[in-house]
């Protein structure tokens, strides 16, 4: 250390910034970003930098590269070495003696002389991510089979996977994927830059700032792997990092980690540049080192003792803490914050108290106000009270205006520059922010001046004369006694205790938490302490001096864990070891290796890792581990820091201080931290933290260890490759092919996890369309190989993305295939699908600008109506469609819907489309829309023309029979009101023409005559009258109609709809009986004659016009095609299926012709979904059609639809499928014995059962996909939901697995035989759990964890039992404390809830006695207990992820947030005049039901004692629902609920 005392001090930022930039001219763009010290002065030899060329593309402007390095000083001592790029013919053995160390590690692409051009060029290879392509290049001919060169082979062996014969290392030939990669050696004439990529953050803010980003055991020991497996490739080549620490491990934002190269201790002693004469001009150095005592140390402890003890300034001393709290000088995104001392109304005097700022308030609060912070705080969604940093980079940038480029003022402030808005003064300044001061203020006197001419100087205060006497008052002050007094209260606020917990919500100091708890972050609020800040001591007050020292003592105690240590050398040699393990090669060009295929892939097998790692097992390993010792004295200090870094990913805090380590290096005492350590994580630590460096185990060692299971080394095996810079393609072709052979598949569904975030990274990378059949095989692997929630979690947003995209992407054609929807329908399951995926693939039928695109997507809608059923097909698919009407819905579009009608038949057409589509055109012509103006009146003709469309398109699917019922008969004909009406445009009324005589030509001419050509009359009476006029014509607007919506030719005048029917009609059904029909024949022929040379000759045949006459069909003919190319995809099957499978039709090819007989139609009553009401008798779906739809609003109507006896007793559960096909009814059955029901809501019939239950069957719940059900009557059945066959069942004496017969499961042990757990019905509620529960060991109530796959049960003795259902067996039995009430507390409801509901981070009980309790679900301790009601608890749900619903026999329904204080809130949802038995949830709604009738209430804009309006359920024809309900559900994506009665009864409701 002495060696580093003599060498000359770093530059200051300021005098760094400006030798970068002499080195480096603008000329390539490089903008230094802040200075990197590891002393909380401005002080530092590496910055940050951001260069950005410009290359020039295609299209106009160009595109922008643009990243950020870290270039790193390096003092040369030996200068006679002539530094010359690697690819000359010299030997590298003339570089400097570190050169050679560092190129052992990572080869190095340029050492030589650099300038800008230099720079620039380094820069833009690695951002090109072209440098390692010839690793992955080999790897991807190895996998083929093909022959490869040594760059495939060097890089697996540096990873750990020696799977060749005789193969010794190159060395440096590749880049180990865990260290990160020197860029360049660049020389200048008495120092050199080492350059490096700059990641996003370290391990080291992810502790500070985002602990969470490190989810599980299973990351810990992953990450883990990765550092070990650097420092074992290290010290394979005979090279000791010597600084390993958590700061000088970069992660990624997937977390995976890479060793700084430029943190090593080698590259850190030889940090720095040569000293340069003293300047004339004042900077950074002069200034800002007078009067600091720090001298460069970040030793808290000591820092802190001399504050205390007045030996140290307030203002050096908040530097440490801004360095302890990772603040950096000259970053304004995380600057250096000091507080405002003063408001600059009048000079300092501490004589006097006004002028002082209170420190006991932070400034956000002092500018805010309390009463607006408690308004915000009570009034947010998340509550909180300041919203943005203390020290936000507005505000930074705002302060150092006059010094920064116009150019970070843009990107920053404003992005119009405007100088007068900035404040002028420092008394404005103080004023306007909410925001804390900068140092600057403290000690720089040019931060007032402006180097803009269109800026004015900031003024200082009139009591300051100068900015020199300002700077030195303001500092005074800073200084002063008053200051010193309460300066504690302001770093409590800033940095200590009052920044979280009760503390923070007293001191009005809640800040906003980010969005994303789980990312990892390099910036942040990070809070230091966590008990009260000492007060500084003062020697005028002797009687306190006792008590205060025991105070700073004890806090000095407290807080050690800031002065972390990680080495356990004072002092460490530079130099690397003296001979590396492995022996080095040259790689031989052109060499051929036997790659071991095989081998390889049985890294990827998964073993025993269901079994955990325990103690004798780490035991057995360290025994074996000292025959395997660490080789070198520097290498072992390696090790010591691995056990530390281990250790602190358990602790959440470092296992040494310095105190500690003194201690344990002296007289072995082991830190008291240990203990806390997992028994095989001790045993591991201890192993790498052992006082005789001789006896810590090796890198290699430590990876040999069980602590790092199979799935570990797998997952690294498939990702590693992955980290080469290379092209995005090369590592997407190399994923993909791993994949296919089975190496995600063989390493588990764990390690395929940890995968799939990389992957997701490759797979939204821009790529050309050649690679989307790659991307697809990918992502059909990860489907294959990952959980359900797994595909949901990480699959599922990247193929929303992928959908989202508004251009044509060959991608997005191949995910729409019908074959890899159906895949990802079966992985994520039903509702998952409809909520996520099936909006966006109607999306691409509206605007698509790819004919393919839309059409992939119109076969997955019509494939996937079948499995949906009729109600979730007209709400989820056909009435979203209809809203895309008139809003650039294409072709296809139309054309789904002719074709969903095709499959359901006739009746469904009838009874469902055809209403909707009149109701649509019933609205676009009514007059108060004709009259709107632009662009709703296109939107309208455009929507009209979509309907005429699809009618037409069902005139070829519907029999001639119900033609005349539905569009001629009943209605007046809709073609003809289009016709007669002159305001529409033209273009409407050129459609109808068409669609017009197509529906002539399907129902024949005698119908023609009889139904169709007496409604003309009336428009050929016009046309008659009026045709030497022109007639109205709208304008010509930009309908952008398809070609095959119109005639060949264009009508352009009303007279032209002459020419578009009278000739048709004349041919179609004969020109004499045109003429006897219509009086007024001989005008019309006259003026066809004579506007268009039309007349009728002799022979019955016409002669041509000047216009063509012939017609042309539009989207609805389609059907009659074989040439569609939907038609041939889906083979009239729906789904895609080869041609010789096909086996029902879609629609016919040609519909029965006018004298041909239709099929008998089949009785309503034995069609599927027959108690499915039609929408022409729902006013609200048909009559009362508007447009926009609202795909999401769904007024509860109270309607049953139907209704079936489910059980000869009560009904007391009810649940629902996510496909919402099947219901299953749990409750009395025959005999009063328990019995489930299982319901095919498409014939409303039961179609399977369980019966074995001995009583009463109180709550079930289904176990997501796996078809399993679990009921409960004081004991758990699961059971099989297709064969109705027992699989388990559980009770607390044991559990017996096996036949589901009655017998088997009277042979379980019960806690209370002699009572029977039935259940009492009661005429008020429906039926409430018997005392038989009370106090015992039955189960009264079930709740599935999807995301677990466990069920939690309630129990009488108000206890939660989990169950784990994969394996089989009861895990956890949380027991609680009774509640002070004389009531039975026996557990009624559970939900699971909290901020990450994913997780089930904490459990919500609710009680017969009407309290509730939120448990963590990790640990089981009670969070919260509350008195919620004043009766019984009937359920509970979860809203959002902090909002909790509960339901009582008290008739009140109440609403809790989580984040607050529950036991004080009072949203109370009042009105109903009996107790609720039961309630559920649709989005922002809450369906409750009390007695016989039903309840809606919105949670969206809730008052704070809200009151409902409740209502009785009516049958169809008016009949009031007497029966007492007891269950409800909600089938959300049908618009539909079920309820059950306490008379046995299922209702389907609307």
């Amino acid at each position: 250390m002495e060696a580093e005392e003599t060498t000359p001090p770093p530059p200051c930022v300021e005098c760094l910034e400006e030798r970068i930039l002499e080195d480096f001219s603008s000329d390539c763009d490089l903008a230094f970003i802040h200075g990197l010290s590891d002393s909380p002065l401005p002080f530092a030899s590496s910055a940050v930098v951001q260069i950005s060329a410009d290359r020039k593309s295609e299209n106009a402007g160009s595109d922008i590269i643009s990243g950020q390095f870290i270039v790193a000083g390096l003092r040369i001592v030996d200068t006679s070495s002539k530094v010359q790029e690697c690819s000359t013919s010299e030997s590298s053995s003339e570089n400097p003696f570190f050169v050679n160390t560092l190129s052992r590690l990572v080869p190095i692409p340029y050492v030589g002389r650099g300038s800008s051009l230099t720079l620039k060029e380094i820069f833009s290879n690695y951002l090109n991510e072209s440098m390692e392509d010839n690793a992955i290049a080999a790897l991807i001919l190895l996998l083929e089979g093909q022959k490869a060169g040594f760059f495939g082979f060097d890089f697996l062996n540096q990873v750990g996977f020696n799977l060749f014969d005789s193969v010794a290392s190159a060395g440096n030939t590749v880049r180990h994927p865990n260290i990160c990669p020197i860029l360049g050696f660049v020389g200048q004439a008495n120092y050199h830059y080492v350059l490096q990529p700059r990641v996003s953050c370290t391990l080291g803010s992810i502790f500070h700032f985002s602990p969470l980003a490190l989810q599980s055991d299973w990351h810990l020991r992953f990450l883990m792997y990765q550092i070990v497996s650097a420092i074992a490739h290290m010290h394979e080549l005979g090279v000791s990092h010597g600084n390993v620490k958590p700061s000088t491990i970069n992660l990624t934002d997937s977390l995976w980690a890479c060793l700084s190269i430029t943190d090593m201790r080698l590259v850190k002693q030889n940090a720095g540049f040569p000293e340069k004469p003293i300047q004339e001009k004042e900077c950074l150095c002069k200034m800002s080192s007078s009067g600091i005592d720090l001298v460069g140390s970040s030793e808290w402890k000591s820092g802190f003792e001399k504050w205390w003890k007045r030996q140290m300034s307030n203002f050096d001393y908040l530097l440490l803490l801004n360095k302890l709290a990772g603040r950096r000088w000259s970053d304004p995104t995380f600057h250096i914050v000091m507080p405002w001392v003063i408001d600059f109304t009048e000079k300092p005097d501490e004589s006097s108290e006004s002028g002082w700022r209170d420190l006991t308030k932070s400034k956000w609060r002092l500018a805010k106000g309390d009463e607006q912070l408690d308004f915000t705080y009570s009034s947010s969604e998340v509550p909180h009270h300041v919203s943005d940093e203390c020290l936000s980079e507005l505000a930074v940038c705002s302060y150092k205006a006059r010094r920064l480029p116009l150019s970070l003022l843009r990107s920053t402030v404003r992005q119009v520059y405007e100088p007068n808005e900035y404040p002028s003064t420092m008394v404005r300044l103080y004023q306007w922010t909410p925001d804390e001061c900068i140092p600057e203020f403290y000690t720089d006197p040019r931060v007032f001046v402006s180097l803009h001419s269109e800026m004015s100087d900031l003024a200082v205060p009139p009591w300051a004369g100068s900015r020199e006497e300002f700077i030195k008052l303001h500092r005074e002050a800073l200084e002063s006694d008053i200051v010193s007094r309460n300066l504690h209260y302001w770093i409590d606020l800033t940095f200590g205790y009052k920044m979280s917990g009760e503390q923070a919500v007293e001191a009005k100091n809640v800040m906003l938490p980010h969005a994303d708890v789980a990312k990892p972050r390099s910036t942040g609020r990070r809070q230091l302490f966590t008990k009260p800040h000492p007060k500084r001591n003062f020697a005028n007050d002797p009687l306190n001096y006792l008590e205060s020292l025991e105070e700073a003592i004890l806090f000095s105690e407290h807080e050690q864990g800031l002065d972390a240590v990680y080495d356990y050398y004072k002092n460490v040699d530079c130099e690397i070891s003296c001979q590396p393990v492995v022996e080095l090669h040259a790689p031989l060009s052109g060499s051929i290796l036997d790659f071991k295929f095989d081998t390889f892939m049985n890294c990827f097998e998964e073993s025993e890792d269901g079994v955990p790692v325990g103690y004798p097992e780490m035991l057995n390993w360290k025994q074996k581990s000292c025959n395997s010792a660490v080789f070198s004295h520097n290498c072992s200090n390696d090790i010591f820091s691995v056990g530390c870094i281990l250790a602190e990913l358990y602790l959440h805090k470092p296992l040494f201080n310095r105190v500690s380590l003194e201690a344990y290096r002296e007289c072995g005492v082991m830190p008291g931290l240990m203990q806390e350590l997992p028994p095989h994580v001790a045993l591991l630590v201890q192993s790498c933290i052992e006082r005789d460096w001789k006896r810590r185990p090796s890198a290699k060692c430590l990876l040999d260890t069980k602590y790092f299971p199979q799935t570990i080394r797998s997952a690294y095996a498939f990702l590693a490759p992955l980290q080469i810079n290379c092209r995005p393609n090369l590592r997407l072709k190399y994923a993909s092919m791993l994949a296919s052979k089975g190496a995600l598949k063989a390493m588990g569904s764990l390690a395929a996890e940890a995968c799939a975030p990389f992957c997701v990274q490759l797979i939204l990378t821009p790529l050309p369309d050649a690679e989307a059949d790659t991307v697809v095989s990918l992502l059909g692997e990860l489907l294959k190989c990952l959980t359900s929630h797994s595909s949901r979690d990480l699959i599922l947003p990247a193929i929303q993305k992928i959908l989202q995209a508004a251009e044509y992407s060959h991608l997005k054609v191949l995910i729409l295939q019908d074959s890899f929807v159906r895949d990802l329908w079966k992985k994520i399951g039903k509702k998952d699908y409809m909520e996520k995926v099936h909006p966006l693939i109607i999306a691409n039928l509206c605007n698509s600008p790819s004919k393919q695109s839309a059409l992939s997507a119109a076969v997955v809608l019509i494939g996937s109506c079948e499995d949906l059923g009729i109600p979730m097909t007209i709400h989820q698919t056909i009435l979203p469609l209809i809203q895309y009407f008139g809003k650039g819905i294409c072709d296809d579009g139309t054309d789904t819907l002719v074709r969903i009608g095709g499959i359901f038949g006739e009746n469904f057409i009838v009874k469902y489309l055809l209403p909707l589509l009149r109701g649509a055109i019933v609205y676009c012509t009514d007059p108060s829309q004709l009259n709107k103006p632009e662009p709703q009146q296109s939107w309208n003709s455009l929507a009209l023309i979509d309907c005429l469309s699809t009618l037409d398109g069902f005139t070829s699917v519907l029999s001639v029979k119900s033609l005349l019922k539905e569009l001629i008969q009943d209605q007046t004909l809709l073609h003809v009101n289009l016709l007669t009406n002159i305001q529409l445009d033209l273009r409407v009324t050129q459609v109808s023409a068409t669609a017009l005589t197509r529906l002539c030509q399907r129902i024949g001419a005698e119908q023609t005559v009889v139904h169709i050509l007496p409604r003309l009359m009336e428009l050929f009476s016009e046309l008659a009258f009026n045709s030497s006029a022109i007639g109205p014509s709208s304008p010509d607007k930009d309908l952008k109609l398809s070609e095959l919506k119109l005639h060949k030719f264009k009508i352009e005048s009303r007279r032209d709809l002459m020419l578009a029917l009278y000739p048709f009609l004349a041919s179609f059904i004969g020109i004499e009986k045109l003429r006897q029909c219509c009086s007024m024949w001989f005008l019309l022929e006259q003026s066809l004659l004579k506007f268009y040379n039309w007349k009728w000759d002799s022979y019955g045949d016409a002669y041509r016009s000047n216009k063509e006459l012939t017609t042309t069909s539009k989207s609805g003919s389609v059907l009659n095609s074989s040439s569609d190319p939907a038609r041939l995809l889906l083979n009239g099957t729906g789904w895609s299926k080869p041609q010789s499978q096909a086996t029902r039709t879609i629609v016919p090819q040609a519909g029965p012709g006018p004298d041909q007989e239709s099929k008998p139609v089949v009785a309503a009553s034995d069609l599927p979904w027959f108690w499915y009401p039609s929408l022409a008798a729902d006013d609200s779906s048909s009559c009362s059609f508007s447009f926009p739809f609202s795909s999401s609003s769904w007024k509860v109507k109270g309607l049953v639809l139907h209704s079936v006896r489910a059980h000869p007793g009560m009904v007391r559960s009810v649940a629902s499928c996510s496909d919402e096909c099947t219901v299953f009814t749990a409750g009395v059955g025959p005999g009063l014995r328990g019995s489930v029901q299982r319901w095919d809501l498409a014939t409303s019939s039961c179609v399977s059962g369980y019966d074995s239950h001995d009583e009463v069957v109180n709550s079930m719940c289904i176990l997501s996909n796996s078809g399993r059900v679990a009921s409960c009557d004081g004991t758990i059945h699961v059971w099989n939901a297709n064969t109705g066959k027992l699989i388990t069942a559980y009770s607390e004496s044991g559990s017996v697995t096996g036949a589901g017969t009655s017998s088997t499961i009277r042979g379980i042990s019960r806690v209370e035989t002699e009572q029977p757990s039935v259940l009492t019905p009661n005429a008020l509620t429906g039926g409430i759990l018997s005392s038989s529960f009370t106090g015992g060991a039955l189960y009264t109530c079930l709740h599935f964890l999807d995301t677990e796959d466990r069920i939690v049960a309630g129990m009488g003795n108000s206890s939660l039992r989990y169950i784990d259902i994969e394996r089989e067996q009861k895990l956890q039995l949380w027991r609680s404390e009774s509640v002070e009430s004389s009531l039975s507390t026996l557990v009624s409801a559970i939900c699971s809830c909290g901020p990450q509901a994913s997780t089930s981070s904490y459990m919500a009980v609710g009680l017969s006695s009407g309290h509730c309790r939120l448990l963590d679900s990790r640990s089981g301790a009670i969070v919260a207990s509350w008195r919620a009601h004043d009766g019984y608890i009937t359920k509970l749900a979860a809203l959002k992820d902090n909002m909790l619903v509960s339901s009582s026999l008290d008739k009140t329904l109440r609403v809790w947030d989580l984040r607050r204080n529950l036991g004080s809130q009072s949203c109370v949802i009042r009105g109903h005049t009996d107790g609720i038995s039961s309630f559920t949830m649709w989005g922002q709604d809450v369906i409750s039901i009390s007695r016989n009738k039903i309840s809606v209430a919105s949670l969206s804009a809730l008052s704070t004692n809200h009151q409902l309006v409740p209502q009785y359920l009516y049958s169809r024809k008016g009949v009031k629902n007497v029966s007492p309900l007891s269950t409800i559900a909600v089938l959300p994506f049908s618009r539909l609920f079920v309820v059950g009665t306490e008379d046995g009864f299922l209702k389907i409701c609307s």
